[in-house]
């Protein structure tokens, strides 16, 4: 193996040996973490471990990878944490739908809405929230319903009965009874 120059902007020399791996791929399996490396504890910092540019790890200082030769990789690894859960839009529509009734339609429109945002939520694995505005919806959606039917039946019966009474009359005489008799 060649011994790594000093400079970065050098290439190393090609390599006479035709049974080594070739330069920058990466090895079969993972190497061992290079000698001093320590697993950070709770008052201690992690010390500062690189990577060359075909991805073996580096001990902190070294310019050139032990492994294959190639520099330490430059810049800053960024990881871009996952974005925080969005509140499900029909789990919010279905809550207002459910308040307001807009006769009637607001409460049917709130129980499909609250099912579709449940559905949603359940497959989207954390990234979106919004349970419980659903369940309000679906719950305040079905007191709608219900209630839209029962004033319904109350309607039609009313009318019913409205339309087989008796007119009650004041006779001239001041007795009052039903008309015809």
């Amino acid at each position: 193996m060649t011994t790594p120059p000093e400079d970065l902007g050098q290439v190393p020399p090609p390599s006479d040996d035709t049974s080594a791996e070739p330069a920058f791929a990466p090895p079969s399996t993972v190497p061992p973490p290079p000698p001093g490396y320590q697993i950070p504890g709770p008052t201690g910092a992690a010390p500062e471990v690189g990577v060359c540019s075909a991805g073996h790890q580096m001990a902190p200082g070294q310019r050139f990878c032990a492994v294959c030769g190639a520099p330490r990789a430059s810049g800053v690894v960024y990881v871009q944490a996952a974005p925080a859960p969005r509140t499900n839009g029909f789990a919010i529509a279905s809550l207002v739908l459910g308040i307001v009734w807009i006769y009637g339609i607001g409460a049917v429109l709130a129980l499909i809405f609250g099912l579709v945002a449940r559905n949603q939520i359940d497959k989207s694995e954390g990234a979106q929230r919004g349970k419980g505005l659903a369940l309000a919806g679906i719950i305040l959606g079905i007191v709608g319903i219900v209630g839209i039917i029962a004033m319904i039946v109350t309607l039609v019966a009313l009318a019913h009965n409205v339309t087989h009474l008796r007119p009650y009359n004041i006779h001239s005489d001041g007795t009052t009874g039903l008309t015809g008799d």
